[in-house]
């Protein structure tokens, strides 16, 4: 009898975990450690990237513990540029407003000043609920940053401020997803972004299937008892 009760509570909560992830939605505030940390606290942390294992200079970022990056297309000619502006960056030079965001670190990914950013997420084929990063810089020399998840559009950035660093998360709702595919996309070049600190979180268990799995605990440690006897 309780065999069949498990079985039947446990297909209860894979029927819930797996309904159909709803679209994407983006939140941004401003970024600080504590913003970070909350952030952090708040979720369960399946792949990160702070880029202080690549070397300054420039490529395309393929194979990184939260996907692939490449750049949108366009080359950057502005005083910021890492040389071959026609791709991305791994920088730590601060004299332009991009900066780091790692407690410790001295690294982030650039835009380089080209058209922007396209980030095949990804974690290993792990199903994920959220994604976040830190950006830095974006949109305060005329351009507008419009972010796309998967074809779809999230937000525009416009006029920023100089040095501006926001935190930027975007939630997948449902069952989450394996991949996602991410556009930061300048509408000129030569106004450059950083990203840093990007982080991948696990699919949130429900809220009705932590409480029946609660309850099967229970379950579970009655009969033991009740066996013991």
């Amino acid at each position: 009898m309780f065999k069949g009760k498990t079985l039947a509570a446990a297909s209860a909560v894979a029927i819930m975990a797996a309904s159909a992830a709803s679209a994407a939605t983006i939140s941004v505030t401003t970024f600080s450690t504590a913003a970070y940390d909350a952030y952090i606290a708040s979720v369960d942390v399946i792949a990160q990237e702070t880029f202080e294992g690549f070397a300054v200079g420039n490529g395309d970022f393929t194979g990184t513990s939260v996907g692939d990056f490449t750049e949108i297309g366009g080359v950057g000619s502005g005083g910021s540029v890492i040389p071959g502006g026609d791709e991305l960056a791994v920088s730590d030079d601060t004299s332009f407003g991009r900066e780091n965001t790692t407690v410790g670190g001295s690294k982030w990914l650039d835009s380089n000043d080209t058209l922007g950013i396209s980030w095949a997420a990804s974690a290993g084929g792990a199903l994920f609920g959220s994604l976040a990063f830190s950006l830095s810089d974006a949109a305060d020399l005329g351009a507008t940053l419009t972010v796309e998840a998967d074809g779809a559009f999230l937000t525009d950035f416009v006029g920023q401020g100089d040095n501006t660093v926001d935190w930027v998360v975007i939630s997948f709702g449902g069952a989450g997803v394996s991949s996602a595919d991410i556009t930061l996309t300048n509408s000129i070049t030569n106004d450059g972004f950083g990203i840093d600190d990007v982080t991948i979180a696990a699919v949130p268990l429900p809220a009705g299937a932590a409480l029946m799995l609660t309850g099967l605990g229970g379950l579970a440690i009655a009969r033991r008892r009740k066996a013991a006897k």
